[in-house]
């Protein structure tokens, strides 16, 4: 039929733990960091050409041979690995700090009064440690370094700034061998506080520290353009946060333990969009996803695919509203024409099985629907189990009114500064308290 819905093309399911792919590697020498990718993602995007990470390129031109709209699974990891790395980088760097700040040099100038037998007034002086080589130049009191001071390792390391008891305490500057630096407050040794850090490549994170890790309010940047702003708990993205990447693409939303994950908007640099739920850097739960050309997904998702019940709407006005398993329509569901003409039928990874009549669509609903349903399936008891999940209705159930309404109370509370989502959200929010008003919409409303 002319009006027949066409098989949505979908994307294939995420690749994992793939032997391929390696965690970030960072080495301790002057080549540039060499990083890998773990898995593959959902979300398209040009290869980000950083010289801390390289891509298996030769895996990423398979896909997109294998299947051209699976390129898009490929953004996600690749960004989420950019969101890890400026963490990686800083939690390495910080770790390497301590061999600087150790407890052996405070305690070499504690033990050895009888060198400066100092009162408590400050006194400046220069000594030369035994058991690191370090020499610091600054005030002291009562053996400890206190106040204003130098020191600097023997590799090149230096921390100039405030002391107390011996310890880095108050404002300072630490330079590392490589080039990084750390300009900020300090507590016992440890950024903590406000700071400023910047790698040797110009990435530079800006924000609050606590116990040497990102915690608080924050903003890293990318020499590639890349920024993000946001808040960070325990050196990871935890809470809201905004991510501009250089391609145009940006997300803005919920955040925890450094991925996407929660309520909030993506936008990619070709025009798509998606509002909703996400779990792990993938759509996850319930959103709505619209394409430049006027077509939209409103509904359940399950890792990154249409899972559940959905409505899809065509650029020209014709709509599928059923279930998806997938990706793909699986099980019963409603066609709307683009004049507004309603069928009901079936259909199976994607494709129209049948149309029903109206005494067939009494025989679904009855005990004998089971029976009728794997009848007239052609992909066998596969295929059955996957329809079998789902309810034989072919209304939206309460959940999904609930996920309405909770989306629109969700994207309420971010903020999200997008006119078109927010009226997505709020025009099918309106469509659900008409349906419910109304009893058994049936595609009427949705």
């Amino acid at each position: 039929m002319k009006d027949e819905p066409k098989t949505i093309v979908q994307r294939k399911a995420p690749l994992k733990n793939q032997s391929s792919f390696r965690e970030p590697q960072f080495r301790e020498n002057n080549n540039s960091s060499d990083i890998r990718l773990r898995q593959v993602d959902s979300r398209k995007q040009s290869i980000l050409k950083h010289n801390q990470q390289t891509i298996d390129k030769s895996f990423v031109n398979q896909i997109k041979v294998n299947h051209l709209d699976q390129v898009i699974r490929i953004q996600a990891v690749i960004r989420g690995v950019r969101t890890r790395f400026m963490t990686q980088i800083l939690k390495k760097t910080l770790k390497v700090k301590k061999k600087y700040f150790i407890d052996e040099e405070l305690w070499e100038t504690i033990n050895k009064n009888k060198i400066f037998k100092l009162s408590y007034a400050k006194v400046t002086k220069e000594y030369v440690y035994k058991c690191s080589g370090a020499i610091y130049n600054g005030e002291w009191k009562q053996g400890f370094r206190y106040g204003k001071g130098l020191m600097q390792w023997p590799d090149g390391a230096k921390y100039e700034g405030e002391w107390e008891l011996g310890r880095a305490y108050g404002r300072g500057i630490f330079t590392h061998t490589k080039g990084e630096i750390y300009d900020g407050q300090w507590i016992n040794d440890k950024a903590h506080g406000y700071g400023v850090y910047v790698h040797s490549n110009g990435a530079k994170y800006e924000g609050m520290w606590r116990q040497d890790l990102q915690h608080g309010q924050g903003k890293e940047s990318w020499p590639d353009g890349s920024l993000f702003t946001g808040e960070y708990a325990d050196g990871k993205k935890n809470g809201r946060g905004k991510y501009l990447w250089v391609d145009g693409a940006s997300y803005d939303g919920n955040w925890e333990e450094n991925e996407i994950s929660g309520y909030g908007f993506y936008k990619w640099a070709d025009g798509r969009k998606y509002i909703g739920h996400w779990k792990g850097n993938i759509m996850d739960e319930f959103g709505i996803y619209t394409w430049q050309d006027g077509r939209m997904y409103e509904g359940f998702y399950l890792e990154d695919k249409k899972h559940g019940y959905g409505i899809y709407t065509w650029s020209d006005s014709k709509r599928y509203a059923g279930w998806w398993s997938n990706g793909k329509q699986h099980g019963i569901g409603i066609f709307i024409s683009k004049d507004g003409k309603k069928k009901l039928g079936l259909w199976e990874d994607g494709k129209k099985v049948k149309w029903f009549s109206q005494d067939e669509i009494s025989l679904i609903e009855s005990d004998q629907g089971d029976s009728f349903l794997r009848s007239v399936l052609t992909g066998g008891e596969e295929s059955w189990q996957r329809i079998k999940e789902f309810p034989k209705v072919f209304s939206p159930e309460e959940d999904f009114y609930k996920m309405r309404e909770y989306l629109a109370k969700k994207i309420q509370e971010l903020q999200i500064e997008d006119a078109d989502m927010i009226d997505n959200v709020q025009i099918s929010y309106n469509q659900s308290i008409m349906s419910i008003q109304a009893g058994d919409d049936q595609g009427n409303l949705m």
